[in-house]
């Protein structure tokens, strides 16, 4: 597991009830590198991710926002399965642009995409964000990728959703969905932006609240 902190080493980490890098560093397995990064949201996004691609050495590679929560088990087992039959497996995709795998949560063939050069940088002609290159990348190449049912894809399945979980119609997110249906990974968006205090759209979930449900939810699962 690979952490990449663009603060620069000045701030403490917040990443669940870890409050320092102290006792993030002592997970087992995990690796963490601090940047002096400063550029804008998607600069910085991109950034990290390409700092921490550097380290990866497995043949699958999972990259996240800061901003999710794994609602299931399995479900990293879930999108490596996807694996068999796809270089590029997603737990949402965006509905713009190029219609890109989101980079909150994909999963990769690390030998495919370094082979062609894929990059986490945004870029122009056409008009790609923090890691659709990788998308591009097989459209060019007429090859599909992977994508699970998403409520920010197929917004109707929010009351099926919500009729299944209803502890979930409070929080607005993502909310992604396996092959049976289940709620597997949530996505609550603009979470960097919100713990900065600078989101300003109304009937939004807000960072503490984020915070509270993701806290009452793995403290239930222990």
């Amino acid at each position: 597991m690979i952490f990449v902190d663009n603060s620069g080493g000045t701030t403490p980490i917040d990443v669940g009830n870890y409050q320092d890098r102290t006792t993030l560093i002592s997970v087992p397995n995990v690796r963490f590198s601090v940047s002096k990064n400063s550029g804008a949201m998607s600069h910085s996004n991109a950034y990290a991710l390409e700092v921490g691609r550097k380290f990866c050495t497995a043949p699958f590679v999972f990259v996240c926002h800061n901003d999710v929560l794994a609602y299931r088990d399995g479900w990293l087992s879930y999108l490596h399965n996807k694996m068999d039959q796809y270089k590029l497996a997603a737990f949402l995709r965006d509905n713009i642009r190029i219609r890109a795998a989101h980079v909150s949560g994909f999963m990769y063939d690390r030998k495919f995409f370094d082979e062609h050069e894929a990059s986490f940088w945004p870029k122009d002609k056409p008009e790609r964000d923090v890691g659709d290159d990788f998308s591009y990348c097989l459209q060019k190449k007429d090859l599909p990728y992977f994508v699970c049912p998403c409520s920010h894809n197929k917004p109707k399945l929010l009351k099926s959703i919500h009729k299944a979980y209803p502890e979930l119609k409070a929080i607005t997110a993502d909310k992604c969905l396996d092959d049976q249906g289940q709620v597997i990974y949530l996505h609550t968006g603009r979470g960097t932006v919100k713990m900065l205090g600078r989101y300003r759209k109304s009937n939004r979930t807000t960072y503490k609240e984020w915070r509270k449900f993701s806290s009452r939810f793995l403290n239930d699962k222990k």
